[in-house]
Formats: structure tokens, sequence, C-alpha cells
């Protein structure tokens, strides 16, 4: 560009360095565009995951609520279904104190059907389990009594 040139060499190296400037400043503007884009591919994509996430969890937490509800309604539906329709009033088997001890029982299982999860502990659930057991065994005994009377 020099021999062809009209302008004296300083101007044409003074030009053509301000094309290279010129250049150089556009690949620059160019690289920070791209590394801008990039940045906000990249929060956007983490945004939408976050908000999959946060979806995700709130879905979940429905799912543990609905079985959660599902458990206690079944364990309430068994606890609290009619026990007395079990015994038909004219058997002659059962006397008052074993009608005592079913009273008792049908009771013990009532309180435990009442019972909300946040409202007991381990303890009371274990103490009216065993009360359970026993009340079981005493009333077996009265039917083994009563069977053995019979025959």
């Amino acid at each position: 560009m020099e021999k062809i040139s009209y302008l004296m060499k300083p101007d044409v190296h003074r030009y053509i360095d301000k094309e290279a400037m010129m250049i150089n400043q556009a690949l620059l503007a160019n690289q920070r565009a791209l590394y801008k884009l990039y940045v906000n591919l990249i929060e956007s994509g983490l945004s939408m995951e976050m908000s999959d996430r946060l979806q995700w969890k709130y879905k979940e937490d429905e799912m543990k609520v609905i079985e959660r509800d599902r458990i206690i309604q079944k364990f309430t539906d068994y606890v609290g279904k009619d026990w007395g329709l079990e015994f038909t009033p004219n058997q002659t088997l059962f006397n008052e104190e074993q009608k005592s001890l079913n009273d008792t029982r049908i009771e013990i299982l009532e309180s435990l059907g009442n019972m909300i999860p946040p409202t007991f502990s381990k303890v009371t659930v274990i103490q009216k389990h065993t009360l359970i057991k026993i009340l079981n065994e005493k009333i077996g005994e009265y039917i083994m009594i009563n069977i053995n009377r019979v025959i």
C-alpha cells in the first residue's frame, strides 16, 4: 500500500493502524457480545432448572400430604369401625364381665382412632397396645371357660 498510495508513508501507517484498531475493537465487541449471550443462556438454563426443581418439590410435598392423609384416614376407618356388631345379642356365652372387658377394649380402640400423629407419642401407643393384648387374653380366657362349661 505504501508503493501505490499517493499519501506519505507515515499517513499510510496511521491509516493502517486506525483500520486495524477498528477491526480489533469490532472483534472485542463481538467477543463481549458472545460472552454476554453465553451468560444469558446459562442463566436462563439455571432459572428453568430451578423452576423445574421447585415444581418437582411442590408436587412431591403434595404427594406426601395425600399419602399421609390416606394412611390416617385408613387407620381412622379401621379403628373407628363398629366393633360391637361382631357380637349378636342372643349369644349366651358372654356374661357381664366379658361384656365390660369388651367395652373397655372398644373404648381403647376408639381412643386410638381419635388420635392424630402430632398429638401422641410412641409410648402412649405401646401402652394402649399392651392394654389391648391383656384385655384380649382375658376375653380369650373367659371364652375358654364358657366353652368348657358347655362341653
